[in-house]
């Protein structure tokens, strides 16, 4: 897993407000995880989360993406990219022309198809 730096990236408005996580080697895995201090609900409550991804160091021939899984259980100190996740959610592009957005939701031990609710 490659390390991330702290920049504002190639485009900004405030060097220091605009400052985010930065990918520092291309065609790399990235990973960074935070332990909540109390697990979270959403008994009769709506859960947001929201983040923003900015490829601005793109080629043509660029493929990646930027995605947030959400764990119920992860050991914090292996975290690679095959530990299962409830909710995966974010971009992925390749060139120019090409990007969607992806949403995986597991249940029960499976992941729920797009035309479930």
């Amino acid at each position: 897993v490659a390390p991330f730096e702290w920049t504002a990236g190639d485009w900004y408005v405030d060097d220091l407000r605009d400052l985010g996580l930065g990918t520092t080697q291309n065609l790399a895995h990235h990973a960074a995880s935070a332990e909540m201090a109390e697990q979270a609900s959403t008994v009769n409550k709506t859960l947001v989360v929201q983040f923003s991804v900015k490829h601005s160091r793109k080629q043509f021939h660029f493929c990646g993406g930027g995605y947030i899984k959400l764990f119920s259980d992860l050991n914090q100190s292996n975290l690679t990219g095959a530990a299962p996740y409830e909710i995966m959610f974010g971009p992925d592009i390749c060139g120019y022309d090409v990007g969607h957005v992806h949403v995986i939701v597991w249940h029960k031990g499976r992941p729920k198809p797009r035309d479930e609710e």
